[in-house]
């Protein structure tokens, strides 16, 4: 109860940073706001489609991190607040997923330290849980059922001044086996049949 309520504040917080009509802010400081186009590979099973959304990215106190995308098909928040380890995401129809931290990990590309967080949600949730990876440079690198074959990717934008470094992030992370785990089951795990 007290993370759904966490949430609602969190949700909150970010719809008071937003202008009101006559453009001033209210009176939430929001240190950086930085707004953006990316795209997604968005695939389901055998299928995928790219969806281009707006990403608004917040800083608030230099620890709480929102990213807001939007689309056509859809919206969703991702909220950060490092300083009490509490991740959060406000998906359609204001559906809300608690997150818990499994795994945060470092990667070094071209002299510069990315930091990217593991995040569960739906952990204990038959067929509903799901990772998210969040970069706090980048936003979502990627989602994915651990269930099913969905996923959502970010696309590498060529015209971004730092697509190599993110090229070599996704390559990094997806390569990661510690951190992201082959979907095939390995074949020494099962008991081989016994025949009499």
């Amino acid at each position: 109860m007290h993370n759904i309520l966490l949430t609602l504040l969190l949700y909150t917080l970010l719809i008071s940073c937003r202008e009101n009509g006559n453009g001033s802010k209210n009176s939430v400081a929001v240190e950086s706001k930085n707004d953006t186009l990316v795209s997604f590979s968005i695939i389901k099973k055998d299928s995928v489609h790219i969806v281009n959304y707006h990403l608004e990215r917040k800083i608030m106190n230099g620890k709480l991190f929102a990213f807001h995308y939007t689309s056509k098909e859809d919206e969703f928040i991702l909220v950060c607040d490092t300083s009490r380890n509490s991740y959060s995401g406000i998906y359609e129809k204001n559906d809300t997923a608690i997150f818990d931290l499994e795994q945060t990990k470092y990667y070094t590309i071209n002299g510069n330290d990315f930091k990217v967080l593991k995040l569960i949600g739906d952990k204990n949730v038959t067929d509903a849980a799901f990772s998210v990876f969040l970069s706090i440079d980048f936003g979502l690198l990627l989602s994915k059922s651990n269930t099913w074959s969905s996923a959502k990717v970010l696309c590498v934008d060529k015209g971004n001044s730092r697509s190599d470094q993110l090229s070599a992030l996704l390559y990094r992370m997806q390569t990661d086996e510690d951190f992201f785990p082959n979907p095939i089951p390995n074949i020494n795990k099962f008991t081989p049949p016994k025949f009499e």
